[in-house]
């Protein structure tokens, strides 16, 4: 579906932007408002000509930070438990070989082992 001429319509469930931090996104928003693009979000029902768009926008840009916390303590916990269970927790480091299943190294799994 095309959006008619001055629009800019988003299916994106995340944010009415692109960006999960709010005031990247409000700074977004005002510019392309203030060009007079109107944004219209089908998943989460913005539409910036209404009157309750800058309230739609706060408090969405709020649960978007929010679940932006979640994902980084989420990642955070795994990388940490992949340290704690002896594997690297970054990209591969130069000059070390990977070690496979069935390798001398006695292990059953695969993984960069300190």
């Amino acid at each position: 579906m095309r959006a008619p001429a001055g629009c800019s319509s988003s299916s994106s469930k995340p944010s009415i932007a692109s960006s999960r931090n709010l005031v990247d996104q409000e700074r977004m928003v005002r510019r392309l408002e203030f060009i007079g693009v109107r944004l219209i979000g089908f998943a989460d029902g913005y539409d910036s000509a209404l009157k309750a768009r800058e309230i739609m926008r706060a408090v969405r840009g709020s649960f978007n930070e929010e679940q932006l916390r979640v994902i980084a303590a989420k990642t955070h916990r795994g990388l940490s438990g992949q340290v704690a269970r002896g594997y690297h927790a970054g990209a591969s480091p130069m000059a070390t070989a990977r070690a496979s299943p069935g390798s001398t190294q006695g292990r059953s799994r695969s993984g960069t082992f300190w």
